[in-house]
């Protein structure tokens, strides 16, 4: 019994730590992302401001 909990311990580590990467690496997508639809909405206001002649 007591010899299953290192394994047990170092998967479980291993595990978080992955888990931390993952996470790490889908906030910088979500923020690229939200870069790129700013500065798109962005663009379309521009060219609506530019050719609306209400």
């Amino acid at each position: 019994m007591l010899t299953s909990i290192p394994p047990i311990v170092v998967s479980g580590s291993v595990m978080s730590v992955m888990v931390a990467k993952m996470a790490s690496h889908g906030q910088t997508t979500y923020a690229k992302a939200a870069t790129l639809v700013e500065q798109t909405i962005g663009s379309i206001r521009t060219v609506i401001d530019k050719f609306s002649y209400i």
